[in-house]
């Protein structure tokens, strides 16, 4: 499982899951985000200056095709302000959060356990019973599925019998 859990309840959330149940193993890690924050954040600062002052540019240009040229720069560079500001975002998102890759098996009867003796002595049983009708109904297949072998030996068996009998007869 993934799980997404606020950074300042992450110490709460790894005690409640260590508290569960035994845990067989645990890593943690982590990913240092602040140059690619504090970059992208200049980046963007740089970018709304360059904005700004495009933007003045449109009020004095004369002619056409010079408020064209600006408006196409200023589309470049509010498409790059919308870039950044989403990596700021994603950057916001993985600081304000904690993710967790959660594996969760079950947990199965060990005889190395440190179980009461009873304990150990109430699942050998349970599995001892359970291992009999296992072997009982394994069984009761073979025999079905060895029908039509039976059906032979019962048809086969008398005449064989009398045969054996006839030859004993004549020596």
């Amino acid at each position: 499982m993934t799980i997404r859990v606020p950074s300042a309840k992450y110490a709460e959330f790894k005690q409640f899951i260590t508290e569960l149940d035994t845990l067989v193993s645990s890593s943690e890690g982590g990913e240092d985000v602040t140059i690619e924050y504090y970059d992208t954040e200049a980046r963007l600062k740089v970018l709304r200056g360059q904005a700004e002052r495009v933007e003045s540019f449109i009020s004095e240009a004369k002619d056409l095709e010079d408020i064209f040229t600006i408006e196409r720069e200023l589309t470049r560079i509010n498409t790059e302000i919308e870039q950044l500001t989403t990596v700021k975002n994603r950057l916001d998102n993985l600081v304000s959060y904690a993710t967790i890759y959660l594996e969760i098996s079950e947990n199965h009867v060990s005889y190395m356990d440190p179980q009461s003796f009873s304990t150990k002595v109430s699942a050998t049983l349970k599995n001892s019973v359970e291992s009999m009708i296992f072997a009982g109904q394994s069984l009761l297949l073979v025999i079905i599925w060895c029908w039509p072998l039976w059906l032979l030996i019962l048809i086969t068996f008398p005449i064989w019998r009398k045969y054996i009998k006839r030859f004993r007869k004549k020596d």
